[in-house]
């Protein structure tokens, strides 16, 4: 089924230019009738003036399926009005395969929605008109390239440690299901080992390390590094840092 799914992909993008563009956005436009052909379904909807509008309350539409790609995830979803209205128009970014809605807001203007899990693979949107004034020029997604870590999603806090005050809140995204080695080091001193080749498969990954509950091994203030290593199960491999100070009296 799955398979079935992709080929389809495939066969929309060469009939109906659905396709991503070089910068990675693919977008639903409204500039004249035929583009209802490029929705998996639709009513009370019509195209006039190069935009999508309700004849009235309560029509919708749904996109055809969006597959991101093998090297990509979703970045956030966007929509496009024509001016300002009152009571708007209400965006989804919906799971194909279980429905679930992983992005929504109202909107009563151009804005762009954040996705609560960019990880999921095929989706769909959808609007939901509250009047007929509300017109839509254009609807879609972004996407990027998967990192394994991205160094900037890195987080490391607080970034002054005090002994027996506080622990350390280690996070970060995985970007594939990846054996992790998480280690801590002083200068280049080995201080701890807090993971060794453990398979984690992708998304947030949140650590809360108590450092009270290892004395013994934080013995001198100074700056302290978490290293962070990733292999994916195909074998690629990405280490990152990240540096914060211990102060132990």
């Amino acid at each position: 089924m799955k398979n079935k799914i992709f080929i389809l992909l495939i066969l929309w993008s060469y009939f109906y230019g659905f396709e991503w563009s070089r910068n990675n956005v693919l977008k639903f436009e409204f500039n004249h009738s035929s583009a209802l052909d490029l929705l998996g379904d639709y009513e009370n909807v019509i195209v006039t003036n190069g935009s999508l509008s309700s004849f009235t309350s309560g029509g919708w539409i749904y996109t055809q399926p969006v597959y991101a790609g093998d090297e990509y995830i979703f970045g956030r979803a966007f929509i496009n009005l024509k001016g300002n209205n009152t009571k708007g128009v209400r965006l989804r970014i919906i799971d194909y395969n279980n429905n679930e809605i992983i992005g929504e807001k109202v909107l009563t203007r151009s804005d762009f929605v954040f996705l609560k899990d960019n990880f999921r693979k095929l989706i769909y949107l959808s609007i939901e008109f509250f009047d007929t004034n509300a017109e839509v020029i254009s609807v879609g997604i972004t996407r990027k390239k998967i990192e394994i870590i991205p160094e900037n999603k890195i987080i490391i806090e607080p970034v002054t440690v005090f002994f027996n005050e506080q622990s350390l809140l280690i996070k970060f995204l995985l970007g594939y299901p990846s054996y992790i080695t998480l280690m801590i080091f002083n200068k280049n001193k080995l201080v701890d080992t807090i993971a060794k080749d453990v398979l984690i498969k992708n998304g947030e990954v949140i650590l809360d390390y108590d450092i009270s509950k290892i004395e013994q091994k934080f013995l001198s203030t100074g700056s302290h590094w978490v290293y962070i290593k990733a292999t994916t199960l195909d074998g690629k491999t990405q280490e990152v840092t990240k540096k914060f100070y211990f102060v132990k009296d």
